[in-house]
């Protein structure tokens, strides 16, 4: 695989997750987009810096909030003196909330209306794992005033999913989810993040528009590559492989198991009667087919009348061996097949002269 094949393949299938990643950040759908194909095209620029060491999906992803802090830095509502908490607003790194059912919608929105520093360290102490030493070298701040802000911020999240959680309870007519903040057995911080993470850590937002052809052919001809790149590309040559491999047995299975099957219909069997004996055999059809009658060829007009008696239901007479004898000829056996229930039975024989039997 190229490498123009595998850049374009790659943002086909991580651009929505990196334009999710900014949008947590600056609550504002085209900016988070363009900042996405920003970081992407960094990524293809410092290409040479990935060394194949984690998923080439996250590292990413830590290029998309590098991009977004970078951004953010030259915000007027970022730069801000430190904050500390008073003793009415101290409280613990426990916020009393269990599993309670929100979308994410729900979650988004509620991220997006904190105010852009406790958003910030929210969004990378919780959802990308950065401890505060790392954040407030990223930010700009003080230790101390990162766990201020994260403790901000979890308080207002707690407040406005308990809002939510009481107008929840007010549509749904008496369900009793305001039980649920109150479960015991586990820390309640932990709760809160937990939702938080469970529900945004893989948020995906389409772009409404794709980034230029012409950009990313010129991004990766400048692009210096590099051992990682390579065994990326490697990997994800061999993954195509695999599945299209798999997809082939997947179909080939399939038919295989489904091929449809025509059951064999059998095929009535009929034998010639021996003279004056009446016999009789059993032959299995299909439901819908015609039954099997050997046909009758009559050569006189009392085999005929004979025959339409039998058809009526008259009795007949059957003539005798002497009879027979004396016209010198030898008599023919003339069966009628009648079908009953699938099954085809010898009803009765006919014995005449000057009759041919047809097989």
């Amino acid at each position: 695989m190229n490498q123009e094949a595998f850049w374009k393949r790659q943002y086909e299938q991580n651009i929505d997750r990196m334009v999710g990643v900014c949008y947590r950040y600056v609550a504002d759908l085209p900016l988070a987009e363009d900042l996405a194909h920003d970081a992407f095209l960094k990524a293809i620029e410092k290409s040479d810096t990935y060394h194949a060491t984690g998923k080439f999906d996250n590292w990413l992803m830590k290029i998309a909030v590098n991009e977004t802090l970078m951004y953010l830095r030259h915000c007027p509502k970022m730069v801000e003196a430190d904050e500390t908490l008073t003793a009415d607003e101290e409280l613990p790194d426990e916020s009393p909330l269990a599993d309670l059912d929100f979308t994410q919608e729900e979650l988004l929105s509620t991220i997006h209306e904190l105010p852009l520093r406790p958003r910030t360290v929210f969004n990378l102490y919780v959802l990308e794992h950065y401890p505060h030493a790392k954040i407030a070298e990223n930010m700009g701040i003080s230790v101390a005033n990162s766990k201020v802000l994260l403790s901000r911020a979890r308080q207002q999240l707690q407040q406005m999913l308990l809002a939510k959680a009481k107008e929840k309870e007010k549509r749904r007519k008496g369900l009793l989810m305001l039980l649920l903040l109150f479960a015991k057995g586990r820390p309640k911080a932990q709760s809160l993040d937990s939702c938080y993470e469970n529900g945004l850590s893989n948020l995906k937002c389409a772009p409404a528009n794709k980034l230029p052809e012409d950009k990313l052919k010129a991004a990766v001809a400048a692009s210096p590559g590099g051992t990682g790149i390579a065994i990326a590309a490697h990997k994800t040559a061999i993954g195509v492989g695999a599945a299209a491999c798999l997809a082939g047995i997947a179909c080939l299975t399939y038919f295989a198991l489904h091929e449809p099957v025509h059951p064999a219909v059998p095929t009535p069997t009929a034998t010639a009667p021996s003279a004056n004996t009446a016999t009789s055999f059993d032959s299995t059809t299909d439901e819908g087919t015609r039954s099997t009658v050997v046909p009758i060829i009559a050569d006189n007009h009392l085999a005929q009348t004979a025959i339409e008696e039998e058809a009526n239901g008259s009795p007949s007479t059957t003539p005798s061996s002497s009879e027979a004898a004396a016209t010198g000829s030898e008599p023919i056996v003339v069966t009628k097949y009648v079908p009953v229930k699938k099954t085809i039975v010898i009803k009765d024989t006919i014995t005449r002269r000057d009759t041919v039997w047809v097989p």
